[in-house]
């Protein structure tokens, strides 16, 4: 059976590219309040590293909506998108740091004096420079930070800041959209375990061969702790294309799984589908002391 993966089609949608964009921007840049309050509130750095990982969470998580209504299943012009978006939110965002911390106290109007602080970057930007020499908040109390120290740690935060959006995104719209549905391929409630064994030497002959997968043993169901390898399904409305997902599940020193895709949308057909879903291929069952 020739066997391939699912390709991605990166059709241009402008309206989906425009939403996404500016979704991004509207809702960081009103994040950006909460998420400047909290730095105010903890002027500790261990601790504000929080601060930008959930603010990318939620991000991530009400855009890749967006772009999954709008249908934007194309990685190149969602990531164009979302880093524009991005961008702008950070200037937006050091913007109204500037004015918390400078024109607040003074009761200046808001919009007009964010609008002064946009529209000057020179004097936007020589008041960043100015607050870095100075420090606003440090490793404990009583102590700033100041200098290349804190600019690594400005753009560390940042990096932060996008890397968890960008995940969150992508994980949300990485699934098999069906060109002839007009819709994502829908996933199998169902993840399907197997006693582990190294995907990485065998995934040749999955790939030549989806099949050679019933070769290993599947895995009871547990909630002991154990090294495993999962299969995960995604099919169009009708059944008619199928696509799997094989992942590597690997207990860390901190008997925290670590967890790799090995295999993303290779495509499968119904016969396969039907002997996994069903169980009825031979294989032996493996217990969960066999396969810690």
């Amino acid at each position: 059976m020739e066997t391939k993966y699912y390709k991605v089609k990166n059709t241009f949608s402008p309206l989906a590219f425009i939403a996404v964009l500016l979704v991004t921007l509207i809702i960081g840049s009103a994040l950006s309040w909460p998420y400047l309050w909290l730095e105010d509130k903890i002027p500790l750095i261990y601790l504000n590293l929080l601060i930008p990982v959930g603010a990318g969470m939620i991000l991530g998580g009400i855009v890749s909506q967006v772009a999954k209504v709008l249908k934007m299943h194309s990685p190149i012009f969602g990531t164009i998108s979302i880093l524009i978006g991005f961008i702008g939110v950070t200037i937006i965002k050091w913007a109204m740091y500037i004015y918390n911390l400078f024109a607040s106290s003074e009761s200046l109007p808001f919009f007009s004096t964010m609008k002064n602080i946009l529209l000057n970057p020179s004097e936007f930007w020589s008041t960043i420079c100015y607050v870095n020499s100075v420090g606003t908040w440090g490793l404990s109390k009583g102590s700033n930070i100041t200098g290349i120290f804190l600019w690594i740690i400005w753009i560390g935060e940042i990096i932060l800041f996008y890397f968890c959006f960008s995940v969150i995104f992508h994980s949300e719209i990485d699934i098999p959209f069906v060109e002839k549905d007009n819709t994502w391929a829908t996933k199998y409630d169902t993840t399907f375990k197997f006693a582990y064994f190294n995907l990485a030497d065998v995934s040749r002959s999955i790939e030549e061969d989806p099949n050679a997968l019933f070769l290993y043993s599947r895995l009871n169901s547990t909630n002991a702790k154990v090294n495993y390898v999962s299969a995960e399904l995604y099919r169009s409305k009708d059944g008619g294309l199928n696509y799997l997902t094989l992942s590597t599940h690997v207990l860390n020193d901190k008997n925290n799984y670590s967890t790799t895709k090995v295999i993303k949308h290779l495509i499968v057909d119904w016969d396969f589908v039907n002997n996994l879903v069903s169980n009825t291929y031979t294989t032996n069952e493996t217990n969960v002391a066999e396969s810690h």
